[in-house]
Order: C-alpha cells, then sequence, then structure tokens
C-alpha cells in the first residue's frame, strides 16, 4: 500500500513540472494539504486529473502531470483523466463523480474545473495549475496560507510589462481585449489591462466570446472597430477557439503583408489569393548533418537489417508505445527498432534486448537516429511530419485523435496521406494486425515512397522565403 505522505511529497513537483512545460511562469507558492489515507480500501491511491478543454498547452500539463506520477511509481489504473470539452454540465458532471470519496487526490488544470472542486463539499486535496488568480477567484484566501483544500500555482500575467513591451516593439494606437466573461480570472486581468491601458493614454476595444465558436466573429469585430493589437488573457474558452481559428495574429498581420507563406495546400484557401505561397516548413539545417554510422553505433546496432524508428513526442505516446512492445519479437524478426518512448515511458525489462534501443527523448543524437533509420512511426504534429519529409523517410502517421486532441494532427496526417508523403493508421484502428500490416507495407513500398517525397515542392522553404523577402524588400 502507497502512503498518502509519498503521494504528497511529489505534488508541488508535479505540478510545478507541469507549469514548466508550458512557461507558465507561476509564482511557485504552494501550501500543504491534509494528509488522508487511501479511500478505497483497495491497496492503492486514485489520481484524478479533470481540466475544462483540450488545448496544447492543458495537453502539455495533464502529459506533465501523468509523466512525473509515472516517474514516481504510479501505474495506468490509478490515473485517471477527464475532459469536459468546454461544457459546464458534463464538468459538473465530472466533479460530482470526482469528489464521492473514490478519488485521493484531484489535480485541475485552469480556474473553471478548481472552482468547481472546491466549491463542492469534499475533503480531498485538490492541486491546482494554470489559475491566474486564485484569490481573486475565491479559489484561496491567501496563496502563501492555504486555507482551504487546494493548493498549486499561479501562472498570473504580468499585465502591464507585456503591454510595455508590445508598445515597445510595435506602438499601436488602439489595443483589442477578447475574453470569455466566464472566468473570474480572465475577468481579472482584463480589467488589469484596462486600467493600465487608461494610465499609459491607449485606446481600448473589448469584445466577449461565450463559447470557442465566437472566437472568430469576436476577433473580427475587434479588428472591425481598428484593434491594431489583441491582447488575450488565461482564459480557456478564448484558448481553445484561438487554435481552432486561423491564428488570431495572422488576421491581425495579413491585411497589411506582401506576401503570407504557409506549409500546407489546404490553407491557401484560407489566405488571400494573391498573397499566398506555398513553401512548406523551414527547416533547421543540422537536421541534415546525422551520420548512418553513428546512429547505429548509439544504438548499438549493425547493417544487418534495416532500421525502424518509433517516436510519439516528447513526452511519448501510450497507444503507440504499447503496440510496439506488444509485437516487439515480430518485429524484431525483420527490424532493429529505435523506441523514442518519451519521458517516464522507459521499460528498464527491455534492457539488453538484442536488436531494440529505448531512449525516452534524443538531443543531439537525434539527427545520427535519423540518419540511421529506414522508415519511421510518428505522431502528426506539423514540424514533425515537415523534419519526415526534409529526410525523405517513409513513414506511418498515427495522429492524436480527436478525443485527445483539437484535431490538427488529423489534418495534418491526411495532407500528407493525400499527397503520397505517408501512410496513415488511425489510433482507433491500431490492432497488432494493422501495426504489423502497415509497417510491411510501407516498407515493400519505400521506394515508391522516398521517390515522392523528393519530388514534392515543399522542400525549398528557405531559399523561397529568403528569395521573396530580397524581391520585395527593395
Amino acid at each position: 500500500m502507497r502512503k498518502m505522505k509519498k503521494v504528497l511529497s511529489v505534488l508541488a513537483t508535479v505540478v510545478m513540472v507541469a507549469a514548466a512545460l508550458t512557461a507558465c511562469g507561476g509564482n511557485g507558492k504552494s501550501g500543504s494539504a491534509t494528509d488522508k489515507k487511501d479511500t478505497n480500501g483497495d491497496g492503492e491511491v486514485k489520481v484524478g486529473i479533470v481540466s475544462m478543454i483540450e488545448n496544447g498547452a492543458f495537453m502539455d500539463m495533464k502529459e506533465g502531470i501523468v509523466a512525473e506520477l509515472k516517474a514516481q511509481g504510479y501505474e495506468d489504473s490509478q490515473i485517471d483523466y477527464k475532459c469536459a470539452a468546454g461544457d459546464a454540465s458534463a464538468l459538473s458532471t465530472i466533479v460530482t463523480n470526482m469528489t464521492d470519496g473514490t478519488y485521493d487526490m484531484i489535480f485541475s488544470i485552469a480556474t473553471p474545473p478548481t472552482q468547481a472542486l472546491v466549491n463542492t463539499e469534499t475533503d480531498t486535496p485538490v492541486f491546482f495549475c494554470a489559475v491566474s488568480a486564485p484569490t481573486a477567484a475565491g479559489i484561496l484566501t491567501d496563496m502563501d496560507k492555504p486555507d482551504k483544500n487546494a493548493t498549486g500555482t499561479s501562472n498570473a500575467i504580468p499585465v502591464s510589462k507585456i503591454i510595455d513591451l508590445a508598445q515597445a516593439t510595435t506602438p499601436v494606437k488602439k489595443i483589442g481585449l477578447i475574453y470569455s466573461g466566464n472566468e473570474d480570472n480572465a475577468t481579472n486581468t482584463v480589467k488589469q489591462c484596462e486600467e493600465y491601458l487608461k494610465s499609459i493614454n491607449v485606446e481600448y476595444v473589448e469584445k466577449t466570446a461565450a463559447s470557442s465558436n465566437d472566437v472568430e466573429t469576436a476577433t473580427n469585430a475587434l479588428i472591425a472597430e481598428g484593434a491594431e493589437a489583441i491582447f488575450v488573457p488565461n482564459d480557456s474558452i478564448i484558448q481553445d477557439g484561438a487554435d481552432l481559428t486561423p491564428g488570431l495574429a495572422n488576421k491581425i498581420c495579413i491585411p497589411a503583408a506582401t506576401k503570407v507563406c504557409c506549409n500546407f495546400p489546404e490553407t491557401l484557401k484560407h489566405l488571400p489569393e494573391n498573397k499566398a505561397v506555398l513553401t512548406g516548413s523551414p527547416i533547421r539545417q543540422e537536421l541534415f548533418s546525422g551520420k548512418k554510422e553513428e546512429g547505429l553505433r548509439l544504438c548499438g546496432f549493425d547493417d544487418s537489417k534495416p532500421v525502424l524508428l518509433v517516436m510519439g513526442g516528447s513526452l511519448g505516446a501510450v497507444a503507440i508505445n504499447n503496440a510496439i512492445r506488444e509485437n516487439l519479437d515480430e518485429l524484431l524478426k525483420q527490424f532493429q527498432i529505435i523506441h523514442l518512448c518519451g519521458r517516464g515511458h522507459y521499460d528498464t525489462s527491455l534492457d539488453g534486448k538484442n536488436g531494440y534501443k529505448q531512449f525516452e527523448y534524443a538531443k543531439k543524437e537525434l539527427t545520427h537516429l535519423f540518419a540511421a533509420t529506414d522508415l519511421i512511426i510518428s505522431r502528426a504534429g506539423a514540424n514533425a511530419i515537415c523534419e519526415l519529409l526534409a529526410l525523405k523517410k517513409p513513414n506511418i502517421l498515427i495522429p492524436l485523435p480527436a478525443s485527445q486532441s483539437r484535431g490538427d494532427q488529423l489534418l495534418n496526417a491526411a495532407s500528407f496521406e493525400k499527397s503520397g508523403y505517408s501512410y496513415v493508421l488511425q489510433e482507433e484502428e491500431l490492432t497488432s494486425n494493422t501495426l504489423l500490416k502497415a509497417v510491411q507495407y510501407v516498407y515493400d513500398e519505400r521506394e515508391e515512397y522516398i521517390q515522392t517525397l523528393k519530388e514534392s515542392k515543399l522542400n525549398r522553404a528557405i531559399p523561397i522565403i529568403m528569395d521573396l523577402i530580397t524581391k520585395y524588400s527593395k
């Protein structure tokens, strides 16, 4: 049985890790929660994680919490993650279920779920992150001395410093303010912003967006009323909408731009026809400096078998990790395998397995690992897949499913599949049979994939962009 004391001893670390992953800039102040023993009676501590929405930052926080808990010895079965998907009613149900006495501690991401948990009649310890104004939101009376069942970190925005920096860089006469009006932390930040803008004689106009679907309309309204820049507080509704909407900054900048460069052909339809240029993504040149021999040496491999590289991002991908390890013996019959499994996902029981090399993540050695690789299995983040394109590596993409993301990876993968650059396997369809079939198919057709990758018009981003800069800067 794990004692609750051990649980509490890692909580501050977990929360700080999550905050650091997203550069939240928390104030570092946290308090202690009341010690509490296992309530399940089954000898294990049960951990709940709840979020109002899923955006890039919040997913990083969630994955950071999970990774640190696992690093401290906790199992998947002990960690239960729930997301309300922006639905207040769903959040209420999640909170009710998590405070019924079956959970020993709860992590909350952002203000709405933290408020809901604290306002519920429960003594279950709550550990929060991504809360801008814990005291203003009624979560705590004093950050230095938490007086309720909650503690955590604040990611309060330094309003005056942000505005001063923006004005020093690109002075504007009118700033747009956008917030949902549903989150106390965001409302408080906007009030600070209003007061400071008045003090420095800068005009402002503000709009609210009650849901993420309203963000684009509100943004367009701000631009129509003369906003030359837009200030966005820590507001989960606005952040969600901003992720789903073609970038707020782009909306402001495009009218003043001579040319607009983009990564994917599908993006062209969202841009002014006379300005849009399909360039692909600029790729760091050191990516091409890897040496195959060094990559094989780092892994203890030779050139007797082709090399399969598996990567799921810096924090790993549990579904991909599990699928690879469940089929490891079968895959090793044909391939040597480099597995970038993510922090906290290293399996020591597989150390010394011939032809299989694990890394939690790779830094400088990554270029050499790429050089040694014949086939890659990857998530479908934009930067990652553009690097695969540039390196001309046959690949299988397993994008984050819609249930775990905003759907951007699904769109990225679909674009690359349509262009013939990638084979796409949906996570919902990931089985031993589909995985092995995909690997065999792509390897058998690798020369065709390589030829298609070579013929791509998206491999010259840097020279094209530099030519545009030279041409239009005269």
